[in-house]
């Protein structure tokens, strides 16, 4: 009786809307809320006792009771549309409040969903308050929900917004840390740091904060070398040269902030030599590093090496260089590397004294 009490009530109610735009009857704002209202909760009712009954469905109530509020909200954005004749924007704008409720009512769904990673994850725990990943989790997904309200109807809040959201994902990010680095604490710090950091960049990008930017881009760029250095342990061979390669691209596009070009050319000049410079250098020693390990002999690895950047820039795909000052500069030390690699290889052949041969050759 209550299923079929609760439908009929709510199916009564929601029929006022098509009467009175058929018959254009002209009421009161407040009436048309309140018809609505009542409506979606006798819609919303019946919804939950459905859920709950024994014999058919029988979900727990904490499940069962966001479902129903779900669906009185959708009940709600249904009768706008329909008492004004479309299906557009106008639909949020009128009941956007509603949309309020979504993010708290869905908190428990959420929670109940992602609940069994808590199982197999360690706990964050602030000032002897222990966080599961679930809870932080659930937080962050729920907040996140109310973005379309803020982007529509609280422009100017936004900022506050979008930096409280950051500090529940930094929260996340270090939970995250404690997980992935369980026993090393070293790795735990740098980690936090370089991600909760980074995902501010994204934003103060779109926003056009170059000044947020000057700072933030540095600290980035010394959290990810420290982060690289103590998680990629392959040798200081391979190391040095890619952090400095890592440095240059961070230092590159630090070089195109229009900041940096409108408080100095002269700056923006130097920032763009030096990270050429820097990337350069540490292109080559990495490729020296590789072709050491196959040639073994330090001159020909040399010369290998200087050949093969040589061949990567004249062409000028990749980057543009002076045509007339640079390409015979290049095609230079490629040949004189060319010669060496020849007079080299004769040079090491002890069978038959070739060094003359391969001087001449070269």
């Amino acid at each position: 009786y209550a299923l079929v009490g609760t439908f009929a009530c709510a199916l009564s109610l929601f029929t006022y809307f098509f009467y009175f735009k058929k018959f254009e009857i002209h009421i009161s704002k407040n009436l048309i809320k309140l018809i609505l209202f009542t409506s979606g909760t006798f819609f919303a009712l019946n919804v939950f006792l459905l859920l709950i009954e024994p014999n058919l469905v029988q979900l727990p109530v904490k499940i069962a009771l966001p479902v129903a509020l779900d669906f009185f909200v959708f009940i709600y954005f249904i009768g706008v549309g329909l008492y004004l004749g479309e299906f557009s924007k106008e639909i949020w704008i009128k009941g956007a409040t509603a949309w309020l409720f979504v993010p708290l009512v869905n908190f428990i769904l959420v929670f109940e969903a992602i609940s069994g990673i808590d199982s197999t994850t360690l706990s964050l725990r602030i000032l002897d308050i222990s966080l599961n990943g679930s809870i932080i989790l659930a937080i962050i997904i729920c907040s996140l929900l109310y973005l379309p309200y803020l982007a529509t109807k609280l422009k100017k809040y936004i900022d506050y917004f979008v930096y409280g959201l950051w500090l529940e994902t930094l929260v996340f990010i270090i939970w995250g840390s404690i997980n992935l680095f369980p026993e090393n604490i070293i790795a735990q710090v740098p980690f936090s740091g370089l991600i909760g950091v980074g995902i501010s960049v994204p934003y103060f990008y779109f926003r056009k904060r170059w000044k947020e930017l000057l700072v933030v881009w540095p600290i980035v760029c010394g959290l990810n070398l420290v982060f690289f250095s103590i998680f990629f342990s392959y040798g200081l061979q391979w190391e040095i040269p890619l952090n400095f390669f890592i440095g240059g691209l961070y230092i590159l596009i630090y070089a195109q902030f229009p900041i940096i070009r409108a408080f100095s050319n002269k700056l923006y000049l130097a920032l763009l030599a030096g990270s050429f410079l820097v990337l350069f250098g540490s292109l080559y020693a990495l490729l020296y590093s590789f072709l050491i390990v196959i040639f073994i002999d330090s001159i020909i690895t040399t010369a290998l090496t200087s050949i093969i950047m040589c061949f990567g820039m004249i062409p000028g795909k990749f980057f543009k260089i002076h045509t007339k000052i640079l390409k015979p500069i290049f095609s230079v030390v490629l040949a004189a590397n060319t010669g060496l690699v020849i007079w080299r290889v004769f040079n090491l052949i002890t069978v038959i004294d070739f060094r003359l041969f391969g001087i001449f050759l070269g």
